[in-house]
């Protein structure tokens, strides 16, 4: 086995269709542990997000959450690394966003503020994102007009919207921030007709990105970023696939992450993450 580490999104990849971990994958995991191999959930959810999804998967002692802002101890949801936004510009953020007609959702880390999303600016919260709240049980406090006070151990800002929307919100902020914060903008829930999908704009403080948080474990282990592997299909995993010794790109992964990765595997209906594993247990990648 060539690798040390293992690390897998959630959506998308580990998770299938039906948005649960699949007996193959469950599998594959725990060969790979049984070699030794430290295998890491890298997600942008954040850790009671993803609570139901890996109730199922055992032996994780740590997780990369919130698209590598925070690193957190699996059993315990204790945040052991944190890269959070500064208070004043995670303030400008929010009145940069405040008109729209969606409100604007800061995340914040739960065991420092008790609470997991502060929802702030003028505009409502979508129903799809009420729904997200209520799945999870998340715990959320509303500030329509918070103080930089109130915002500390922010990790990530960000807007639900619609179709063309979601797209200009993320190029005014660029044009805005880019030098100053790393964000993008990806899928969230698919609709029948393109004009009404839902994407998600997400703001994080300069520098965060998975391989982030991947590399904060593995220097706290000592894993060498050549025995590294990952596997993801999204956006946000660009920076996890490009970095690692082996990226692994989902067959059901968006184009830019198709293009960063090394290999290739099946999709996430078809337990891409075990033959990707199996593949790499067995040395041929």
């Amino acid at each position: 086995m060539k690798y040390d580490l293992i690390a897998l999104d959630l959506d998308g990849t580990l998770l299938g269709p039906d948005h649960t971990v699949s007996t193959e994958n469950r599998r594959a995991i725990a060969d790979a542990q049984d070699a030794g191999v430290l295998v890491v959930p890298c997600t942008g959810r954040g850790w009671r997000e993803s609570l139901n999804a890996l109730g199922d998967v055992p032996n994780l002692p740590v997780g990369v959450f919130n698209t590598g802002a925070v690193v957190v101890e699996m059993d315990s949801g204790h945040a052991v690394d944190l890269a959070d936004i500064e208070p004043h510009l995670t303030l400008e953020l929010i009145e940069f966003m405040r008109d729209l007609p969606q409100a604007v959702l800061v995340f914040q880390e739960h065991g420092r503020t008790g609470r997991d999303f502060l929802v702030t600016g003028d505009g409502e919260i979508t129903d799809n994102t009420k729904r997200w709240f209520a799945m999870n049980n998340l715990l959320v406090a509303e500030n329509r007009h918070p103080t930089p006070e109130d915002l500390h151990h922010s990790l990530r800002v960000g807007v639900v919207a619609t179709g063309r929307a979601a797209f200009d919100v993320e190029e005014q902020l660029v044009e805005r921030f880019a030098d100053r914060v790393d964000l993008h903008c990806f899928a969230g829930v698919p609709t029948a007709k393109a004009e009404d999908a839902v994407f998600i704009v997400e703001v994080f403080a300069k520098g965060v990105n998975k391989w982030r948080g991947l590399s904060w474990i593995a220097d706290q282990r000592g894993i060498a970023p050549d025995r590294i592997a990952t596997i993801g299909d999204e956006i946000n995993d660009l920076a996890m696939l490009e970095h690692a010794g082996l990226g692994v790109a989902m067959a059901n992964a968006v184009p830019r992450a198709a293009e960063k990765a090394d290999r290739h595997t099946l999709s996430h209906s078809e337990h891409g993450v075990a033959h990707a594993i199996r593949q790499m247990l067995e040395g041929n990648w």
